[in-house]
């Protein structure tokens, strides 16, 4: 197996390994991603992880199962994806 200094797995071990070195955060104490430099852990929902969940819920219902979210997951993706309120607000009232 060749592991030379461009193969994704030496990359990914370099990348963890500099992630150790780093101090952590003072917030919550985790550790830094040192390719984004933000918190991994922040809790703040972004606009792809909401898409993400609407997308989860759908193909979850496709498949016959009733997706169920933590209420602070559909709350963040229904302030951030207002298209998509509705089956947002559905997946909301399943949840009660």
């Amino acid at each position: 197996m060749n592991h030379s200094a461009n193969h994704p797995l030496a990359q990914r071990r370099r990348r963890a390994e500099a992630a150790l070195r780093c101090a952590p955060l003072p917030r919550c104490g985790c550790r830094r991603d040192t390719e984004t430099d933000r918190h991994r852990c922040s809790g703040q929902m972004t606009q792809k992880e909401a898409e993400a969940v609407v997308e989860a819920a759908e193909h979850l219902r496709a498949l016959g199962l009733q997706p169920l979210f933590p209420a602070g997951v559909l709350r963040d993706a229904w302030r951030l994806c207002p298209e998509h309120r509705g089956t947002i607000e559905t997946l909301i009232g399943a949840t009660k």
